[in-house]
């Protein structure tokens, strides 16, 4: 990608507060990926739908920052699409992944599926909060 392209986001149904939000930074080739309220299996379905018209604005080795700060809950029936999600960033040659994880209580199982939707290539991050996300993605992106 040239880079040229602007960032614009992507949201997948917003209910009560709740979201998935994407926006794709074709130039810094990073995909930002919000997840807030109560993840609904409703949502996580659109947001993987969506996924067609936003990766292919990224290129192999792109980055996927993904937030979980304001997450309250997703519900048990997302897992299926989640890992979808994750198949579809290896399709598309992801390189990192840095999770914002505030409380290491709501993994709620990204770690797991992981071990069996990303390569050993990947290299996964968990950060405590955003300012520290932001550095690590600095860092990255500095080093690639």
């Amino acid at each position: 990608m040239d880079g040229t392209r602007e960032a614009r986001p992507f949201s997948t149904h917003e209910e009560n507060g709740s979201c998935v939000r994407c926006l794709p930074d074709s130039g810094g080739n990073v995909l930002r990926v919000e997840y807030r309220g109560r993840v609904t299996p409703e949502m996580m379905r659109r947001h993987l739908e969506e996924l067609d018209g936003i990766l292919p604005l990224l290129s192999d080795g792109f980055v996927v920052l993904t937030d979980l700060s304001d997450l309250e809950r997703m519900d048990s029936g997302c897992s299926r699409d989640l890992s979808r999600v994750m198949d579809a960033y290896t399709s598309r040659r992801i390189a990192a992944v840095i999770r914002i994880i505030p409380n290491p209580e709501r993994d709620i199982g990204f770690s797991i599926l992981s071990l069996f939707h990303y390569p050993h290539s990947v290299r996964i991050v968990t950060c405590a909060d955003k300012a520290e996300a932001e550095r690590c993605l600095e860092e990255w992106t500095e080093n690639e």
